[in-house]
């Protein structure tokens, strides 16, 4: 009986490992760190499943070579299948086999019977020949060397009159071109990065790192004197930290970001030296970007290294705040990873780092090992479905993507890979929900654009039709309001109009003043055209515009679902500065002399409230029509609205207390003086009444505690 059960718990595991899926056995969580990324609605950090994990950490005793110090760079050769470590503490250089067998170490190049001793190397390279280049720093040179360590060449300061001079020539990384480019990262070199050809001659320089000074910046320099000036920091460029190159001999550049001035601290350079990174997230490549000024690590990351992974992701090491960064071709953040501390896969110093394939090779210069990382599953579906975007195999990209979305259902960036797969596959609308809750405007636009020509080329025949009523309708409008006028009863002398007409027509005579500003809010006061049932209307019907305004505004505009528009916040955004501005104007122009009570200004500032009201509905409707290209155009008459309210509200408020022009702005500015002093007031009010009410609250708790 025994041997049956075990046959038939044999027979059952078979069934389960051919019909079950070979899994990755990396485990989703680790505890050492978590994976973020950030938003891009907010800005605000998003926590993300695991995409990298720890499998592996390398010591220089675990694989037979001594201990490492200070770990400087590190260099995957694909094709051959080998891992270069820059041991720059113990001068040396180990070329090991990625499952870390076989090491070797180079502690010189070998010059005939010689052999010239590394002094502090820094960098390394190593090209599809399989010649090495070492950043041997020390030395102030790069020598290239055979795969035994034999010398083929050194590169030490070029003799070229174009050459800054006057600066200690030290070489700290390095990386070769197909063409045999040396493309060398100096110290104290701002000029970009130093070029030399096969022959050690001098190219020249390529992508200057410049610094765009702050309008502050300029502002302080234009008023400092003499002696203030020599003592500023000068705007000179900023050098780099590292570079790498991709499958086109584009150079990946990093560099630091504190007083740089730049959107970015990555860059891909041309062969001319110009940035082409097509940054389309609309978030800078920084690193992190919250928490400056406290903790541990405060300021801005400081990107130490950068690793291209083929397909147009690539990695970035900040050595500051501890942490990769993985970025897509794109500019656009995929996961953020890593901790300080000792736990398994926390790093330090990340001095260094490049990839194999997916694999990630991180060097720690303070602990002094290499930390490999894995992707998970999450990680790998994401990855995979970029890879499958760039080679232009969509539906396995949506594939991807979508299995990546079961992995983490909230990620932005899983849901924006959906919307451009989706985009290319031509499902427009469904592109359109995709990026939507990915909140990428840029792309939404596109597959905006797209949905409207579509329906542009379906619906054709009826929007013409209809523009052609309209058309006929505005030409007829002047000849048919005519024909109704004649057949108007005509009214009897003495006839009392009612309540609601009277009504209509004060509501109605904000449209006058609209266009008449002078005229007409001379007659809303002396002439009684208006009345405070009219100017609450006009507020009331301001008010809910704006509320319905927030959730059926577009996407591209600013617009949120409607669930997340809160109607009360809504209101008071629109009642408490108009009520602000009623009550410290009255104040002002009371000192002033003004004529006009309390309810005359209100009603003036509510009246002049009436293009605003019309325009908020226009551009709403604008808003689900318009795309990002044309945006121009919203704003333009976005800001002819705001003018033109702003106008109405200076001649109302100078009808109501019959200044001139001049006085009624003199008197504006004031008020706005006014309202900021009220609103402080305000805020020293409830401030002292709070620590009040706590005081009383503290006083009652020992109270009741004593007794």
């Amino acid at each position: 009986m025994r041997r049956k059960y075990g046959r038939l718990a044999v027979l059952c595991t078979a069934l389960i490992l051919i019909l079950c899926p070979a899994v990755d056995a990396v485990p989703e969580q680790t505890g050492a760190y978590e994976t973020y990324t950030y938003s891009h609605e907010d800005g605000r950090e998003l926590l993300s499943a695991a995409a990298y994990v720890p499998v592996q950490v390398i010591t220089g005793a675990g694989i037979g070579v001594g201990g490492f110090s200070g770990l400087s760079d590190i260099f995957v050769d694909e094709s051959r299948e080998e891992i270069y470590l820059v041991d720059a503490g113990n001068n040396r250089v180990i070329r090991t086999r990625l499952d870390w067998s076989e090491p070797r170490v180079f502690t010189g190049a070998t010059a005939g019977a010689e052999e010239e001793m590394f002094s502090s190397p820094q960098g390394i390279f190593v090209d599809d020949a399989g010649c090495i280049y070492i950043a041997d720093t020390g030395n102030k040179r790069v020598v290239k060397l055979d795969r035994e360590g034999n010398l083929l060449a050194s590169y030490g300061k070029p003799d070229s009159p174009q050459f800054q001079q006057g600066v200690e020539y030290k070489p700290l990384k390095v990386a070769v071109d197909g063409q045999g480019i040396l493309n060398i990262v100096c110290e104290g070199v701002y000029e970009g990065l130093v070029t030399l050809d096969q022959q050690g001659e001098f190219q020249g320089y390529s992508g200057m790192n410049l610094v765009k000074p702050t309008l502050w910046d300029l502002f302080w320099r234009l008023i400092s004197t003499r002696q203030q000036l020599q003592s500023m920091q000068a705007f000179i460029p900023i050098t780099y930290n590292n570079v790498d190159l991709d499958e086109q001999d584009f150079l990946y550049a990093v560099s630091q970001t504190e007083g740089n001035g730049s959107a970015s601290a990555v860059q891909r350079l041309n062969p001319g030296g110009n940035d082409v990174l097509d940054n389309r997230s609309g978030q800078p490549l920084v690193g992190d970007r919250g928490n400056m000024t406290a903790g541990r690590a405060a300021g801005a990351s400081q990107f130490t290294d950068i690793c291209y992974m083929g397909g147009g992701l690539f990695a970035c090491a900040d050595s500051r705040r501890s942490k990769i960064f993985v970025y897509s071709d794109d500019g656009e953040l995929l996961f953020a990873f890593g901790n300080p501390g000792s736990q398994t896969g926390q790093i330090t110093v990340p001095s260094a780092i490049d990839s194999w394939g997916y694999t990630l090779y991180a060097a720690d210069s303070s602990a002094g090992q290499v930390t490999v990382y894995r992707t998970t599953a999450y990680g790998k579906c994401l990855l995979d479905g970029l890879a499958s975007y760039k080679m232009g195999d969509y539906e396995a990209s949506c594939a991807s993507f979508t299995e990546a979305f079961r992995y983490n259902t909230s990620s932005e960036v899983v849901y924006l890979g959906i919307g451009k797969a989706q985009l290319r596959q031509g499902d427009y609308q469904d592109a359109m929900a995709s990026f939507r809750r990915a909140s990428s405007r840029l792309y939404y636009s596109k597959a905006f654009k797209a949905y409207r020509q579509e329906l542009l080329d379906a619906n054709f025949p009826l929007i013409f039709g209809a523009a052609a009523l309209l058309i006929l309708f505005l030409v007829f409008r002047l000849p048919l309001r005519r024909l109704l006028s004649r057949r108007r009863k005509i009214p009897v002398a003495g006839e009392k109009k009612g309540r609601a007409d009277s009504w209509l027509r004060s509501v109605d005579f904000s449209l006058y003043c609209a266009v008449h500003p002078f005229k007409g809010f001379y007659e809303l006061k002396h002439e009684k055209r208006g009345s405070l049932g009219g100017a609450f209307t006009i507020l009331a019907v301001f008010i809910t515009v704006t509320m319905f305004s927030a959730s059926m505004k577009g996407f591209l505009f600013g617009g949120v679902s409607a669930a997340n528009v809160r109607p009360l916040q809504e209101a008071a955004k629109v009642f408490l500065p108009l009520l602000l501005f009623v009550v410290a104007n009255w104040c002002v122009t009371t000192l002033m002399n003004g004529e006009g009570r309390m309810r005359d200004i209100l009603i003036a500032a509510c009246y002049g409230l009436m293009p605003l009201l019309l325009g908020q509905v226009l551009l709403t409707a604008a808003s689900n029509v318009l795309t990002s290209e044309e945006a121009a155009l919203y704003y333009a008459v976005s800001g002819f609205l705001y003018l033109w309210t702003g106008f109405l509200l200076l001649a109302g408020n100078m009808s109501a207390h019959g200044f001139t022009m001049g006085r009624t702005v003199l008197t504006a500015l004031v008020t706005l003086v006014a309202m900021a002093v009220i609103v402080f007031l305000l805020f020293l009010f409830f401030n002292l009444a709070f620590e009040v009410a706590g005081y009383i609250e503290e006083i009652y708790r020992e109270l009741a505690f004593r007794i």
